[in-house]
């Protein structure tokens, strides 16, 4: 550990790649972040408008089976012999004396009309329903009675009540769903209005389409696009009239006004209300706008989608679990997240390796240098043959080496020289001192006899 450290004091190259490892491992960290943020705010955002699309798609297909179902009616209502039928019974029942009795109205218009000629538009009318599409198929006069029907228990009856035959009377052609009066079955009802020649509205063509045509069609949608989501399809009284959920049929996401409990023939007492835990559903019909994704404060774990058919009134929720809402986008976020992760670990890793790599030749010169600097200077780095700068850099050295060798060399020899030089003269020197301090003895004796002969000399005398 402490050659490591000491290792990273001392050495730039390992400050340098592990400064831009590290550089990068953060970096790398940031844009992980940032990548998973915004790939899992993207594929939300992407997720939640496929949910839309799915269930707009599901609306599309209803719009479709009830435009094709109210041409049908409409072919029905413009048909010759219907408005001549129609329009007789109107005409029968104008020139009558016209009582408060629905029975005394019935028996004016039919005393024009024989049963033959009744059998012959039941017949006609048979022909637009050979697959069963339609529960019944009926004529009803401009004051709601129901001239000829191909299920007979509709003969007879008045649904002047009802808001589809309301609309016919104004000129609009109505899709309607409800439970009827005669079957107590839902029903979904399309009225169409019959004009005479002289574009008086003289009655109305009703077709009652089979439910189980609508519950085909969601069923085959459901299980083209996603299994487990729950679908709700509302009429324009908010009443449910369609749902895959058990235990749900008919209840209302709000109060019915009384004006519509009389238009369904409803007391408060049939009135069943959606649970309390989704009875918003109706403040979001209330305030429709646009197709749009929500949530319910009871139902934390549900995204609800609500769209509006074209043209009609009725309204389509469809839940969908927020856990498989949300796996597709958070796998995705964590997989890019990692892979940028990866590739910024991978990224460092390999800066790493290629400083190292291309710092090796530093170190050799590095060595050379300590080499030379111990007096090898024959060494070699092994670079001279690089074609690029480090080859260059290491020939250079070399030959700087050379150089020194040969200076140094000639150094020493000068070196030498001089000292052999200098130990000449030191030996003559060395002669030339011997040959003085012998001169100096021999006065030294010669004095010293003087000194003696003197001293002798004296004592004699």
């Amino acid at each position: 550990m402490n050659n490591f450290l000491n290792n990273f004091r001392h050495s730039v190259r390992t400050k340098v790649s592990l400064v831009l490892f590290f550089t990068i491992l953060f970096l790398g960290l940031v844009a992980t972040s940032f990548i998973y943020w915004w790939t899992y705010s993207t594929t939300i955002s992407k997720s939640s408008q496929e949910l839309i699309h799915e269930t707009r798609d599901i609306a599309r297909e209803l719009e479709t089976i009830f435009t094709y179902s109210r041409k049908n009616v409409e072919t029905i209502a413009g048909l010759g012999e219907i408005r001549k039928f129609v329009t007789d019974s109107y005409q029968a029942t104008e020139a009558a004396e016209l009582t408060d009795s629905a029975e005394d109205k019935l028996a004016s218009s039919s005393a024009q009309t024989s049963n033959s000629r009744q059998d012959f538009i039941r017949e006609e009318l048979s022909e637009f329903n050979l697959v069963n599409d339609y529960q019944a198929i009926y004529l009803i006069d401009n004051q709601g009675l129901t001239l000829v029907s191909t299920d007979r228990t509709f003969e007879g009856k008045n649904f002047s009540y009802r808001r589809y035959f309301q609309k016919a009377m104004q000129g609009q052609p109505c899709v309607d769903a409800v439970v009827g009066s005669v079957s107590q079955e839902l029903g979904y009802y399309l009225c169409y209005p019959i004009y005479d020649d002289y574009q008086h509205i003289v009655g109305a063509a009703v077709g009652k389409l089979n439910p189980k045509v609508i519950e085909s069609t969601l069923s085959k949608m459901l299980n083209q696009h996603q299994v487990g989501v729950d679908v709700l399809l509302f009429n324009q009284y908010q009443q449910l009239v369609f749902s895959n959920q058990k235990g749900l049929k008919f209840e209302f996401a709000q109060q019915p006004t009384e004006e519509e409990l009389k238009a369904l023939k409803y007391t408060q007492e049939d009135v069943k209300l959606l649970p309390e835990s989704r009875q918003d559903i109706g403040l979001l019909i209330d305030q429709y706008q646009q197709d749009k994704i929500f949530q319910l404060p009871s139902f934390p774990k549900k995204n609800f989608v609500i769209s509006k058919l074209d043209g009609y009134e009725f309204y389509l929720v469809s839940a969908h679990d927020v856990a498989k809402t949300l796996a597709y986008p958070r796998q995705l976020s964590v997989l890019l997240g990692v892979a940028v992760l990866s590739q910024s670990i991978l990224t460092g890793f390999i800066i790493f390796v290629v400083i190292n790599r291309l710092s090796e030749p530093l170190s050799k010169l590095k060595e050379a240098a300590q080499q030379i600097s111990q007096g090898n200077w024959n060494y070699q780095t092994g670079l001279a043959d690089n074609k690029d700068e480090f080859g260059q850099l290491a020939a250079s050295f070399e030959q700087m080496s050379q150089k020194l060798a040969h200076y140094h060399q000639d150094l020493e020899t000068e070196v030498e020289e001089k000292t052999h030089d200098l130990e000449n003269k030191v030996q003559e020197l060395e002669k030339m001192t011997d040959l003085m301090t012998g001169r100096e003895l021999k006065m030294k004796e010669l004095k010293e006899k003087l000194n003696q002969g003197k001293t002798d000399s004296l004592d004699e005398n």
